[in-house]
């Protein structure tokens, strides 16, 4: 049976051991703090304080595995560890003069918190505590999962601050950036941010009245106009060599673009075309989109391409006729990864916290997704209502099942604690 610091930090934090007696060179020791996680160099933990014997003690304490780990750490020539107060240990396998006073946790702590916290632990299938995971209470109550959701937007909303000083405050341009990314979904994402970066959504706007030199300008900018193949390509291509000479712009190299086995409604040029039209209605960003409910935000997406590509998906093939429509997915999809992030980002700096609450809001009306990590979650009959739900699972599984953070984890601290009870 392995135990391991971080989970000895755990049972130190969360006083998951027996208080009767304890003790240290053997003088009683009892617990009055257990302090704060340091999560610095030093001790493990500041702030204690501990009674031994007749004395109280206020400082710090070290925690470790086993007492000789203090000299394999060499902390007996460290300054910073001369005001410990208490090494706490698993075992306690050796004796110096060296060593502040020592407490062994051995025998003190549940055979059944151990018995859990091993199974989480060596558990190889896709969840870790899957075989515990009815012990959990966590998943009875949101605010655990509101954790995980608050965090999974913050993140997306620091990628929106760091884009936004980069674009030297361009509030318009870095939107634009994030729009282009969600429309080309994983395999075109890259190409789709190198281009809404080299292509200055001020330019864009100027001609906001007027689909075809929109489209013009981004197929042209994305390198699909180098070779026309039939008299609609010619036009664009035209279109595109006059606003590029006027507006000093330089192409892409269509190679960058993936094509091959990309779904035909997925084809980037088709998909560079809807950007055009998201342009038109989602642009000046700011103004079209902040003040929207729900209904009237969704309805921004509902564009409709020019009559050319309903029988095209690629420049110079035709197929079977059918209007090309952002569909229910997509627009979630944007919803989801830019517009919700968006209300966060502005609700920061402008110190409207109803704008967070209005951005939840518009989760709370988007169907549960549908990709491989929720159809897995469907096992564990958690909660699926809405893409609040979804997304929450998602973090959860990314950042902690698949890292196996248990110990920082809500689920997995019920698990563990359910032992105690």
């Amino acid at each position: 049976m392995k135990i391991e610091e971080d989970f000895l930090h755990f049972i130190w934090q969360n006083r998951l051991f027996s208080n009767q007696n304890l003790f240290a060179d053997n003088q009683k020791v009892e617990i009055l703090q257990t302090g704060f996680l340091n999560t610095y160099s030093g001790p493990d933990f500041s702030l204690s304080k501990i009674k031994i014997g007749d004395t109280l003690w206020a400082g710090n304490v070290e925690i470790h595995v086993k007492a000789s780990d203090w000299f394999k750490h060499n902390h007996q020539k460290d300054e910073a560890y001369k005001n410990v107060i208490l090494h706490v240990v698993y075992e306690n396998d050796i004796e110096s003069e060296e060593l502040p006073p020592c407490l062994e946790l051995k025998g003190h702590i549940s055979d059944e918190i151990i018995k859990n916290y091993q199974s989480i632990k060596n558990e190889k299938g896709w969840l870790p505590c899957a075989k515990l995971f009815h012990l959990s209470k966590t998943t009875k109550n949101n605010i655990w999962f509101e954790r995980l959701l608050i965090d999974r937007i913050e993140r997306k909303t620091e990628e929106i601050s760091s884009l936004f000083q980069k674009s030297n405050q361009d509030l318009e341009q870095t939107m634009f950036v994030f729009i282009a990314k969600s429309l080309g979904l994983k395999a075109n994402s890259f190409p789709f941010e190198i281009l809404s970066l080299q292509t200055p959504i001020k330019i864009l706007l100027k001609y906001g009245n007027d689909s075809a030199i929109v489209e013009a300008i981004l197929l042209g900018q994305a390198g699909f106009l180098n070779t026309p193949k039939d008299e609609y390509s010619i036009e664009l291509k035209n279109n595109y060599e006059f606003y590029k000479l006027k507006h000093n712009l330089e192409s892409l190299s269509n190679k960058i673009w993936k094509t091959g086995g990309v779904r035909p409604y997925n084809q980037p040029t088709l998909k560079i075309v809807q950007l055009a039209q998201l342009v038109i209605n989602l642009f000046p960003f700011s103004d079209k989109v902040m003040n929207q409910n729900f209904i009237e935000l969704k309805k921004l997406f509902k564009i409709k391409t020019s009559p050319y590509w309903d029988n095209h998906y690629s420049i110079g093939k035709e197929s079977s006729i059918k209007q090309k429509k952002l569909g229910e997915a997509a627009i979630n999809s944007i919803i989801i990864n830019t517009i919700v992030p968006y209300y966060f980002f502005i609700a920061k700096h402008r110190d409207k916290q109803e704008l967070k609450e209005k951005a939840l809001s518009f989760l709370e009306n988007i169907p549960p997704e549908k990709n491989s990590i929720i159809f897995n979650w469907k096992e564990f009959n958690v909660e699926l209502k809405s893409a609040w739900n979804t997304q929450s699972l998602i973090e959860q599984k990314n950042n902690y099942c698949n890292k196996l953070l248990c110990l920082k984890c809500g689920i997995g601290n019920q698990i563990i604690k359910s032992a105690t009870k």
